[in-house]
């Protein structure tokens, strides 16, 4: 549903950006899972057990996880005006 949305043409880069935040929220979910089954592992390693988990998956089906290297991705931008973008974004929602 995101992805059509930033194909209009007449959205300025605040709207883009702001319509992005939407995608942010889902993918820092992701990211706060993963911590947790990587730090679930973690703690099985130093108890001396088997872990179910693994840190270290090559199996080649997931990505690593970059909240703000996608979100760059999806807009078009750098990673640099995507970081100005969420510090100007951030302060005026204060």
């Amino acid at each position: 549903m995101l992805a059509g949305v930033f194909c209009l043409s007449n959205l300025t880069d605040g709207w883009k950006f702001e319509l992005a935040q939407v995608k942010r929220e889902l993918l820092q979910e992701i990211g706060r899972e993963r911590k947790v089954e990587a730090a679930l592992v973690r703690e099985a390693k130093k108890r001396g057990e088997e872990p179910e988990l693994s840190i270290v998956d090559n199996s080649g089906t997931e990505q690593i996880h970059s909240t703000r290297d996608t979100i760059a991705k999806d807009l078009g931008w750098s990673t640099g005006k995507t970081a100005m973008a969420e510090v100007v974004f951030f302060v005026m929602q204060r």
